[in-house]
């Protein structure tokens, strides 16, 4: 077992310190708008945190990046156009600048959900069949959807026709995230994080939590 850095105590106290005061900012009314702006910056910084405890930076790993962004960018493109992948959904204002109706920021979600779940999964099944990990990925990155899901109207997200969330939704994210993670564990870099599992846990925690305030 590696031994904990003070980079990575540094980072551990901040992410938690971050879901923490997040959580608690979107359950208060009169915070509500400001924390759900920082969306973002949210991101971003789980993004950072991830990146300085990431050990192998190479030009393979850089390949998995700017695949997994494109991919998941201009999946959601065809999405929003067609209707034909995830359901009719349209985006919201949450996630910031928009090219062709989606946010540049989900292709950075899409970055982040992928390397976040093959990093957990790469933890407890090591050198195993990928495309059994991609499977075990795929399903943790669903999962984490799932909770996303009832909640994206509410803090503007996307927003479904009609408001109902289409079974296909959550076929579709598994098939994206099975491709993605196939990609993650086929390039040769290190798919170790610290902070994976930590990260994974208070964003499936964070989300639940959330859930259960607005119902």
């Amino acid at each position: 077992m590696e031994r904990t850095t003070d980079k990575q105590k540094v980072s551990i106290t901040f992410i938690i310190l971050f879901h923490f005061f997040g959580f608690l900012g979107l359950c208060i009314p009169q915070t509500f708008s400001l924390f759900n702006s920082l969306v973002p910056v949210h991101l971003f910084s789980m993004l950072i945190a991830l990146g300085l405890v990431h050990k192998e930076w190479n030009m393979a790993f850089g390949i998995y990046l700017l695949a997994a962004f494109l991919i998941g960018f201009f999946i959601e493109v065809i999405g929003v156009h067609t209707k034909l992948i995830f359901g009719d959904y349209v985006y919201g204002d949450t996630f910031g600048l928009k090219v062709f109706s989606v946010p540049l920021l989900i292709g950075t979600n899409w970055v982040y959900m992928s390397y976040l779940a093959g990093t957990v999964v790469q933890r407890f099944m090591g050198a195993k069949n990928l495309f059994f990990k991609s499977f075990i990925g795929a399903s943790l990155m669903v999962l984490v959807d799932f909770f996303i899901e009832p909640l994206a109207s509410a803090l503007d997200y996307w927003h479904w026709a009609g408001g109902i969330i289409p079974w296909q939704n959550y076929a579709a994210w598994f098939v994206v995230s099975y491709s993605l993670l196939l990609i993650f564990y086929a390039l040769p870099f290190s798919k170790n994080n610290n902070l994976s599992l930590l990260l994974y846990i208070l964003q499936l925690l964070f989300f639940i939590g959330l859930t259960i305030h607005f119902s």
